[in-house]
């Protein structure tokens, strides 16, 4: 009975690893910003996200970096463990990248769950809208 149990238990698990697949992201570059890079385009995207209701962290105007704390959680890992680091170049384009232990690299992709890539499709929006 102890094995039947433990069998059930594998496989539910690996049912749900296969309804929580990563999904491919390209690397996301967005921009370039209509007014260059400057500090008062940096606090202007700064103002955006947060207006768009994203939580920043770290905000570095030297480094051109800041810091979006994600609100995904799942089965394995509780709000605020993955983010999204915001790199602006001099070029005025801006790059968003995926960072957590939910997300993996597959080639030059990135690969994340499903709940993930949508918020940062949602901040790539936002970060589309300002720049522009």
């Amino acid at each position: 009975m102890a094995a039947r149990r433990a069998l059930i238990a594998i496989v539910l698990a690996v049912a749900s690893l296969g309804c929580q697949a990563g999904q491919r992201v390209p690397p996301v570059l967005v921009g370039p910003m209509r007014a260059g890079p400057s500090r008062e385009a940096f606090d202007a995207l700064l103002d955006g996200v947060r207006s768009a209701g994203f939580t920043v962290e770290d905000a570095d105007v030297v480094a051109g970096r800041f810091r979006v704390v994600s609100r995904y959680a799942d089965r394995s890992t509780r709000i605020g463990e993955h983010a999204f680091v915001v790199q602006c170049f001099q070029t005025g384009h801006v790059q968003i990248v995926a960072v957590g232990p939910r997300v993996g690299h597959e080639g030059s992709d990135y690969v994340m769950p499903p709940g993930l890539r949508r918020e940062l499709v949602a901040l790539s929006q936002v970060l589309t809208r300002i720049t522009m």
